[in-house]
């Protein structure tokens, strides 16, 4: 696990974060093709305290500096999926991974687990992301864009999505002093209402093919 940094751990409400970053540095930075791969492993969880009868699931929206689906472009606000699954709810086609899918080897943190959990009182999902910096003019890092994430949850019985969520991220730096030194700077989660994020809930109308309105009332 040489190209880890150290864990992080968050709670912001009902939200808890379990990050460890990534970073894999060229031995040369002045090297022709060298690049920089980076991400993060990370465990996103949602508790809920009172007894339901329902299972809840996490949805995770992206703003990733390139286009990573289909329905995506870059630098835009998107559902972290590659199509709508089925569901009996409009926003349940939305929720994070598929069902019987599990992490690769590729992380030692996290691997033979299901990306996803749905049930009553805890949910969570597990993405392992990675990116590729590869502009090194002069061995100087051309500073990617910030890779930011969104988090709500849902209800899967009612198809409510809950109105507080979270939003979070991280952005490659460079040691301006020794460039061969890189770290994964984590963009602390902070708490956020999609009713006041547009961008958001235009993510899921364009995802869904529906209008912005349809989206919104399925908001607690």
């Amino acid at each position: 696990m040489s190209h880890y940094g150290s864990e992080q751990v968050y709670q912001v409400g009902k939200f808890g974060l379990r990050l460890h970053p990534y970073v894999a540095a060229p031995e040369n930075v002045f090297a022709a093709g060298a690049v920089v791969e980076y991400g993060i492993d990370g465990r996103v969880s949602y508790t809920r305290a009172a007894l339901h009868s329902s299972a809840v699931g996490l949805i995770q929206l992206i703003q990733s500096p390139v286009a990573l689906f289909a329905h995506a472009q870059a630098g835009r606000w998107s559902v972290h999926k590659r199509e709508p699954e089925p569901s009996a709810s409009l926003l349940g086609r939305c929720l994070y991974g598929e069902a019987n899918l599990f992490v690769g080897e590729h992380s030692p943190h996290y691997a033979g687990q299901p990306v996803r959990r749905l049930a009553a009182t805890e949910c969570w999902l597990i993405d392992t992301a990675r990116e590729v910096a590869d502009a090194l003019a002069g061995g100087v890092l051309d500073s990617p864009a910030a890779t930011r994430f969104a988090e709500y949850a849902l209800d899967t019985g009612t198809g409510k999505v809950a109105g507080v969520g979270i939003t979070w991220g991280y952005k490659l730096a460079q040691n301006p002093t020794y460039l061969n030194r890189f770290e994964l700077v984590v963009i602390a989660p902070r708490e956020t209402r999609l009713r006041d994020h547009p961008e958001h809930l235009d993510a899921f109308a364009e995802f869904l093919d529906v209008g912005r309105a349809r989206v919104e009332s399925c908001i607690e």
